[in-house]
């Protein structure tokens, strides 16, 4: 999953196994997603504060990336694949229900030329 600003809105994914057929999707678009580098890190499941780990552990990424020597943010323009921040639900299911929900939050980088 992960936020569209362009769009203002979550986009959800499903990776498909190797060889699935597009007509296997009900309808739903099949997308190649752009690859590249990542920065990332933990934090709690946007939906238990209002996402305010969850901006503040982005925030804390854009730091480290813009004092770093190496990598810079990724910014999505014209002619370039759009890469937005991703997150993933990492803890395990059972523990969700008593409010113990972590997410991975995935935030682009690129290397500094």
């Amino acid at each position: 999953m992960w936020y569209n600003e362009r769009l203002g809105a979550q986009e959800w994914f499903y990776a498909l196994p190797a060889g699935a057929d597009e007509r296997d999707t009900e309808g739903f678009p099949v997308v190649t997603l752009p690859h590249g580098l990542f920065a990332v890190a933990p934090c709690l499941d946007a939906d238990l504060d209002g996402a305010a780990d969850w901006m503040r552990t982005r925030e804390e990424l854009i730091a480290w990336a813009q004092a770093s020597g190496r990598f810079r943010l990724y910014e999505n323009g014209e002619g370039r694949p759009e890469r937005y921040p991703m997150f993933h639900i990492v803890s395990p299911g059972r523990l969700i229900p008593e409010g113990v929900s972590i997410e991975d939050l995935y935030l682009p980088i690129e290397e500094r030329e």
